[in-house]
């Protein structure tokens, strides 16, 4: 059975598997009076081992895969036959009753023999009576001829036990809201949280006005964590209707991300053609209609200059029709996309981290140099050329190149 389609025909032989064994009995039996009874024997023995070659494993996997069948059976029939309580559970329980019976008898049908399980019989019963192969192709006719409702049936089981560990995912949440559209701004989270990350403090992200969203902040501060929440709290908002926040005013936007592109030495590709593939693939997403794009850091893989000019160019293209949130080290891209990103910042305050309007003035690249064991005179000389490449940037007369100390 593949792609949801009925398992093929049962063989024409197969209605005379029983009388296999049959025959090998009596050819067992024919030894001791027919001087060549043996050979009937040995030949019927060998045929018995061929039919379990050539079908042993399948079964073997057949039986595996009855097991949750069965068990969703199983729960079909109890759940049908549970009385009524309250109105509540007469309603989770009404879409049951219908076709509890029948689950019910195609649970039978689908269970072992008794004597499968008996310790240690099932082996002789396989390797003589050929039980295994007889029942597996017996179980799938049983299950073409049935396929409607065991289809019904699980979708029933599945949506229950669904909104069973939901509700149990729930009860174990810290913080969750039922979430709102928002169709007149594209998103609002207040104390907003990620449900995999405990120690991260509640975040307020909200877009205004029609623009994203530019995330600037220090090094290793969290701005991937804070799009990464966002995004994940969108996702869940759309799928399940709610989010890990106080509370949430969320748009009914696709979300597409680009968190991470990385060189492939497999396939001999770039880390700039990686993040060229990803940014074609964004801007075809985006014609397939509105959506939130989460992107972090573009176009790293090549010289600053063609950074911010190929970054710029792409995120305004997405930016024009659809809410794009972008977080990047290039400061010069809040000031190009002023007009469609709203610029915010990501910084630490009294060990928490909080989100606040404006860009990044407090680098801290330079300063990790020493923490990260540098000696003093790589960390003035970066120092000193960042300076200079700062004069250049203000426009202002910087000198000639500085020289490095040795």
């Amino acid at each position: 059975m593949h792609n949801g389609a009925p398992p093929d025909a049962t063989p024409d032989w197969v209605r005379w598997l029983w009388l296999l064994p049959v025959a090998w009995l009596l050819g067992v039996v024919a030894t001791v009076f027919l001087p060549l009874g043996w050979v009937a024997a040995v030949a019927l023995t060998l045929a018995l081992v061929a039919v379990q070659t050539a079908w042993h494993e399948r079964a073997q996997e057949w039986d595996r895969a009855l097991l949750p069948l069965r068990a969703m059976l199983a729960a079909h029939h109890a759940l049908g036959g549970l009385p009524d309580g309250d109105d509540d559970d007469a309603a989770l329980l009404a879409p049951f009753r219908a076709g509890a019976a029948a689950a019910g008898k195609l649970r039978r049908r689908f269970a072992l023999a008794l004597g499968d399980r008996v310790p240690r019989q099932r082996e002789y019963r396989d390797w003589l009576l050929q039980a295994n192969v007889r029942r597996y192709f017996a179980s799938r006719a049983a299950l073409a001829a049935h396929i409607d409702t065991l289809r019904a049936s699980y979708h029933l089981v599945a949506a229950l036990e669904a909104d069973c560990a939901l509700a149990c995912h729930l009860q174990g949440t810290a913080s969750f809201c039922w979430a709102d559209q928002a169709p007149d701004r594209p998103l609002a989270l207040s104390a907003m949280a990620h449900p995999l990350l405990a120690q991260l403090a509640p975040l307020d992200f909200t877009l205004a006005d029609g623009r994203g969203a530019f995330v600037s902040g220090q090094n290793g501060v969290g701005k991937s964590t804070l799009l990464r929440t966002a995004g994940l709290n969108v996702i869940a908002a759309r799928a399940f209707g709610f989010c890990y926040a106080a509370t949430a005013q969320v748009p009914p936007l696709a979300v597409h991300a680009s968190m991470q592109s990385e060189d492939a030495m497999d396939s001999g590709e770039s880390l700039y053609m990686a993040e060229l593939r990803r940014a074609r693939e964004l801007l075809v997403l985006a014609e397939q209609g509105p959506a939130l794009f989460v992107i972090d850091e573009v176009f790293r893989g090549t010289n600053h200059l063609e950074s911010v000019s190929a970054a710029t160019a792409v995120l305004h293209a997405l930016a024009r029709q659809h809410a794009v949130v972008v977080s990047s080290h290039n400061l010069e891209l809040a000031t190009l996309l002023r007009d469609r990103l709203a610029p915010f910042c990501v910084e630490a305050a009294k060990g928490a981290l909080r989100v606040r309007p404006g860009v990044l003035q407090d680098t801290n690249g330079i300063r990790l140099l020493a923490d990260s064991g540098f000696d003093s005179t790589v960390e003035r000389n970066a120092g000193t050329v960042l300076a200079w490449l700062a004069r250049h940037a203000r426009g202002e007369d910087a000198g000639p190149p500085p020289r490095l100390a040795a």
